[in-house]
């Protein structure tokens, strides 16, 4: 029942964020943050294996998406990067079964996380 639990939540996080990860708006990116948008883009094929092997062994592509979303904050501003780490770290800990991680799902601060990562996404990489 809890790895049921884990696949469900470890799901809807991948659903929230490859919703969240497509540009809202067409705006043209700036130099600074054509590296960030183009890790961004690479989530897409993490998200897609991640949905693939959901019924298998998800632990692998969470583990992936963990490491893509490390990847981008490493060229991303400041508040962009802190957000990113924590989206991060909550895909590793799915990845390693940290049942008790999935309350930090409900968390303010994973939210607004999710918000300034998916809003800078939205302004930064649209059109790119």
């Amino acid at each position: 029942m809890a790895r049921v639990r884990i696949l469900f939540a470890a799901l809807l996080a991948v659903s929230a964020l490859a919703v969240l990860t497509v540009p809202a708006s067409a705006s043209v990116p700036a130099a600074s943050s054509s590296k960030f948008c183009s890790d961004v883009k690479g989530l897409t094929a993490k998200f897609n294996d991640a949905s693939a092997k959901a019924g298998s062994s998800p632990t692998k592509a969470f583990s992936s998406i963990a490491a893509q979303l490390k990847k981008a904050a490493k060229d991303a501003p400041a508040k962009v990067k802190a957000a990113t780490n924590k989206i991060a770290s909550i895909y590793s800990a799915i990845a390693s079964g940290d049942v008790s991680s999935l309350s930090k799902l409900s968390d303010s601060n994973f939210t607004k996380s999710i918000t300034t990562f998916s809003t800078y996404v939205g302004q930064s990489c649209a059109g790119s």
